[in-house]
């Protein structure tokens, strides 16, 4: 029994070896020439190499728990195989469940590959980079490279199991071992029932499958009508789930927050337009108030007017910047607007989902309230309410994801407008401040913004000499008499 334990244990850690090299082989053959080469679209190489890097983390984290154990053990019969698996249980979970659920996908872009309307230059590709695997490996092509992780987790439990016939029931270790296979054929029904809530998911996010008319209106008759007595209180027993319902709010918040910051990204673009814009009335109804201080309309007399060459330099310097302000204002509203609308792209699919998940869900609860009269539901209905708690868990496990990625693809949308905003008031006060400062009222003495506006309280005060002409002006009585005495 020894010896045929020691076997099993060299075979376990030897084909872990040998796999962990395919892996790397695969992303240096495949995966790396492909992306820096161009050589495949994104979309492809997403759907053929997936979580690639983290499943080659995982099984060097085996590896390394592998060898750990055999060198603190020489002896196959006490290496403590079951406890070593044991500690690296949730990351094989975490990396092989995600790495699997794409892999029918997989398999069909790998026949796009052979089949006659593949691009020549993708054959071409895949050709050279497969004849460098002759000598490094016994895979012999990207398809039976990639289907290796799928092959290696549903294994495990196989080798293990073969492990506990050759080990005693009184070892230390068997207790763990047995847990430890248990567990990893949890894992292997754990993926399978991923792939099928994939496949369930991918149903209608595609539209596959045939369109039966009359059914379909039937449905929806069906379902108004259980909403309505569900709305009523006339329903029986309801299903109600309060973590899908915080986790689709937050999701649904976040699609909404994306329309109303599309139409704010316009209308700051408009009001920074409308800002710098404003900055050429400000020289027209400066140099009016020049013009009445001279005698003629004669506009050359405004020469005589030293400070007047200080209003000349704030208009070519504020025609100046307000182009720039605008241009860098266009552009990147139309940047932010274009990135928006991206992610709105990426919330379609999962609001079209949440709501075939509602609609399934009234026909599940509709099931269990004919079931619970003693009567038999159609097998449409039936098979329609059995896909609602496949469609309800995929998007409790992929919508926090989603909403916490988006969330912080909006913060960056918030830092570039934050950022932008900030260089603007930069670009406005470092260039036409200093104008203004070195402007000078009545005595010469050089006036502040603050200095300005001190004065006209002053001169505008009730009992001033203004106020007392304005009272005068009969055009301005009804004014004079409403605002200014309030």
């Amino acid at each position: 029994m020894k010896r045929k334990r020691s076997q099993i244990v060299a075979e376990i850690v030897d084909t872990e070896r040998q796999y962990l090299d395919d892996l790397r082989i695969l992303r240096e053959v495949f995966v790396v020439p492909a992306i820096e080469a161009k050589a495949l679209p994104p979309g492809d190489i997403k759907v053929l190499f997936g979580n690639l890097d983290a499943v080659i983390e995982t099984a060097e984290l085996v590896v390394s728990a592998l060898e750990d154990a055999i060198a603190k053990s020489p002896d196959p019969e006490g290496q403590p195989l079951g406890s070593t698996f044991l500690s690296v249980l949730t990351p094989i979970e975490r990396a092989y469940c995600e790495y699997c659920k794409h892999n029918e996908a997989c398999v069909a872009k790998l026949g796009e590959y052979v089949s006659p309307e593949c691009p020549e230059e993708i054959k071409a590709f895949l050709k050279e980079r497969q004849a460098q695997l002759v000598g490094r490996t016994l895979a012999w092509d990207l398809a039976s490279l990639v289907i290796k992780p799928v092959q290696r987790v549903l294994k495990y439990p196989l080798l293990l199991r073969e492990l506990i016939k050759e080990t005693q029931s009184a070892h230390p270790d068997y207790a763990t071992l047995v847990e430890v296979q248990l567990r990893f054929e949890r894992i292997a029904t754990n993926i399978n029932e991923v792939k099928k809530r994939k496949d369930i998911v991918d149903k209608y996010i595609e539209k596959k499958g045939n369109v039966n008319v009359i059914h379909g209106i039937n449905k929806k008759f069906v379902r108004g009508t259980e909403m309505l007595k569900q709305k009523t209180g006339l329903s029986g027993d309801i299903t109600l789930d309060s973590d899908y319902d915080r986790i689709s709010t937050q999701f649904g918040d976040k699609a909404t927050l994306v329309a109303v910051l599309k139409r704010d990204i316009a209308a700051w673009n408009d009001a920074v337009s409308k800002y710098v814009k404003a900055q050429e009335s400000v020289y027209l109804g400066l140099e009016d108030i020049y013009k009445m201080n001279l005698d003629s309309a004669d506009t050359r007399d405004l020469a005589l007017y030293p400070s007047f060459q200080l209003l000349l330099d704030y208009r070519r310097e504020a025609t100046r910047v307000s182009s720039e302000v605008i241009r860098d204002a266009e552009k990147l509203s139309d940047r932010l607007v274009d990135m928006l609308d991206q992610l709105s792209a990426v919330f379609r699919e999962p609001l079209l989902l949440m709501k075939k998940r509602n609609e399934k869900l009234l026909d599940f609860d509709r099931v269990r309230a004919i079931r619970a009269k003693g009567e038999t539901p159609d097998s449409f209905l039936e098979q329609s309410a059995a896909e609602y708690p496949s469609i309800n868990a995929q998007l409790i496990e992929e919508l926090p994801l989603l909403t916490h990625h988006a969330q912080k693809y909006v913060g960056r949308i918030f830092d570039m407008l934050m950022v932008s905003q900030a260089r603007i008031y930069v670009q406005l006060t470092e260039t036409l401040a200093p104008i203004w400062e070195n402007a000078s009222v009545g005595t010469g003495a050089h006036w502040r913004s603050d200095d300005i506006v001190l004065e006209f309280q002053e001169a505008f005060r009730i009992g001033c000499e203004a106020e007392q002409l304005a009272s005068q002006i009969d055009l301005l009585s009804s004014w004079w008499k409403v605002t200014w005495r309030k």
